[in-house]
């Protein structure tokens, strides 16, 4: 008799005996905690059909092993049930009848991993040589597994030396699935490597482009400027600058661009660029502002903005002319103690209408007076109840505070703001430029 003819013989026999009469069918409980016995007619078809559909029992024509698979639990998952921990202790092999399990080889929702499907098995390793197991398996939706403990694993199949050619078998395509995850892994970890390393540099130009040496726009006894910006990732999208127009004539800015990372630094960068070659001493904020919206405009086709509060500092008389493109208001303390909002113009925010029109202001900062200009990372900065730092506290904290210089009021400001945040992640960059006229000693 051919093995083909012996195949058949040997299922044909399994069917006569489904007609036999009912037999208890253990599974699990939805709960899984503990085995119920179900009615069958004759041994569970699934079962008997596993030499056609688990590895393991592929061409294993043995009737009381298939028996006893009948005394095996069946256990339903519900979807990302993890159920190997890497670390841990395991005792049994898991068979998918259906469904999925995916193998993660680092952590359970990484994606260094690899699919083990309806067929396949796992727990095989660490039954076999009792180590801890070295990944989790976490079990997708609608899966369904045979589950086989570790005394039948060895007495019932290892036994028969179909079934350990199997597991060889078996062994070996789960290796090169395991080399091909880590191959993969190997080369995502090289391309994360060579981002850092270009946002690294990245991150170094973008701090070269802002304003350092303060020293060249302040007078000590006279005025002072200082800045700083404080990204939420490796690079940010917030900007500010100070140059000179001619002498005794200083442009200031600040901006906040709209999202944040690579794009919103790569629009800060040009939003930089354009103020400077833009800029002359003949015109006023607004006019300016109108020639870098309308050159932000072109060609912005993923509509990026950016809102921007710029003036022109007059050293000799403290006169500031301003114009405004949907900034939030700066801060005034003036030399008395009190503290206001600066009144500002309406004004759109630039990049996304080309023939926008900006309006100009003038404020007259006095002796001992100081503006603070600052994007709202520092007012919507959020602590780990959730709550904002919020224009008010802001505004209070700015009141009170005695500074001495620009650069010890930012550093009590930035203080400030990670007090209160606590161990709440920075949301989005912080930026403040601060510009104080002195005293005259």
């Amino acid at each position: 008799m051919s093995d083909l003819e012996s195949s058949f013989s040997y299922n044909r026999n399994i069917c006569r005996r489904i007609n036999k009469g009912p037999c208890t069918f253990p599974i699990l409980r939805d709960n899984a905690e503990e085995i119920i016995a179900e009615e069958r007619s004759g041994y569970d078809r699934r079962i008997l059909s596993l030499s056609a559909h688990l590895d393991l029992f592929n061409n294993l024509h043995d009737e009381e092993t298939f028996k006893s698979l009948a005394n095996c639990p069946v256990k339903n998952f519900d979807e990302r049930t993890i159920l190997l921990e890497k670390g841990k202790v395991n005792n049994n092999l898991y068979f998918v009848l259906s469904g999925s399990m995916t193998v993660h080889l680092d952590s359970p929702d990484s994606d260094f991993d690899f699919r083990v499907n309806s067929g396949e098995c796992v727990g095989e390793m660490s039954v076999i040589d009792k180590s801890p197991i070295s990944a989790h398996v976490v079990a997708e939706k609608g899966c369904r597994i045979l589950v086989i403990t570790e005394d039948y694993f060895w007495n019932k199949i290892m036994s028969k030396p179909m079934a350990v050619r199997n597991l060889l078998k078996i062994q070996t395509e789960r290796a090169r699935k395991s080399n091909i995850a880590i191959v993969n892994q190997m080369k995502r970890e090289v391309h994360l490597q060579l981002i850092e390393r270009d946002l690294a540099v990245a991150s170094n130009i973008q701090t070269s482009m802002l304003p350092h040496n303060f020293a060249l726009f302040s007078e000590p006894g006279n005025w002072e400027f200082y800045g700083r910006m404080l990204p939420a990732r490796d690079i940010g999208g917030d900007l500010f600058d100070i140059f000179e127009l001619e002498p005794g004539r200083l442009f200031f800015l600040l901006g906040d661009v709209s999202g944040k990372g690579v794009p919103a630094a790569l629009f800060m960068v040009r939003t930089m660029t354009l103020f400077r070659s833009i800029a002359t001493a003949d015109q006023r904020p607004a006019e300016i502002l109108e020639k870098v919206n309308k050159e932000l405009k072109k060609n912005n086709k993923s509509m990026m903005f950016v809102t921007i509060f710029c003036g022109i500092f007059d050293t000799k008389t403290g006169l500031i002319q301003f114009s405004n493109a949907g900034h939030n208001s700066p801060l005034i303390r003036y030399k008395n103690g009190h503290c206001a909002e600066l009144e500002l113009p309406q004004g759109l925010i630039a990049g996304i209408i080309e023939d926008a029109t900006f309006i100009n202001a003038e404020h007259q900062l006095e002796k001992g007076d100081t503006l603070l200009v600052f994007t709202d990372g520092v007012t919507e900065a959020m602590n780990e109840k959730e709550e904002l730092f919020s224009d008010k506290r802001l505004f209070n904290w700015f009141e009170k505070e005695n500074m001495q210089s620009g650069k010890m009021l930012l550093d009590r400001l930035y203080k400030a703001v990670k007090d209160f945040s606590g161990s709440a992640p920075q949301a989005d960059d912080i930026t403040v430029l601060t510009l104080k006229r002195e005293s005259t000693p």
